[in-house]
């Protein structure tokens, strides 16, 4: 395993990201030592897991096995089929402001409540 292709792909999302690697390694739950441990020993399947999840992009890109960021998936209870439409709302929402993420949920919200259906699953 190449760490130092690991930590050059870290550094590249964390500027991306407007974030220090310091923080990037808190808030993703690897730890804050995670570039100094890197020095040792290679990092945990569970950690690259972890910084993939937090940087939204494959493990093989974080390794540098591939070019391609790839598609995060999130693991769920039963496998789900998107639609094409579902896809191309997906994608929108994560391109919007927060100003337009905010209207995209507050449509989805409209449109289930005038339907008669409940807004919130419980």
């Amino acid at each position: 395993m190449n760490n130092d292709l690991l930590l050059k792909r870290i550094d590249e999302l964390c500027t991306e990201k407007g974030v220090k690697k310091t923080t990037a390694f808190t808030e993703s739950h690897v730890g804050k030592n995670f570039a100094s441990n890197l020095k040792t020993s290679n990092p945990s399947q569970k950690n690259l897991a972890l910084l993939a999840q937090y940087f939204n992009c494959t493990v093989d890109y974080l390794l540098g096995n591939s070019d391609d960021r790839g598609t995060v998936t999130i693991p769920i209870q039963e496998s789900i089929q998107l639609s094409e439409e579902e896809r191309i709302l997906i994608s929108a929402f994560r391109s919007a402001s927060i100003e337009g993420r905010m209207r995209i949920i507050q449509v989805c919200m409209n449109e289930k409540d005038s339907k008669g259906e409940n807004i919130i699953a419980g």
